[in-house]
């Protein structure tokens, strides 16, 4: 799931995330960024939990 930002260059964000699941057998959120909106270009992880 992608949703695609324009943020500005030197400003803070805060970034909130709520996530649920009827299980917690291989649950993994991630938060990522990168140069265009694909898999392979979220290269830099922001937050990474895997359950």
């Amino acid at each position: 799931m992608f949703y695609p930002l324009e943020l500005t260059e030197g400003m803070t964000y805060e970034l909130v995330l709520y996530a649920r699941q009827s299980g917690t057998d291989d649950t993994t959120l991630e938060a990522a960024y990168g140069v265009a909106g694909q898999v392979e270009s979220m290269t830099n992880a922001v937050f990474l939990r895997r359950a």
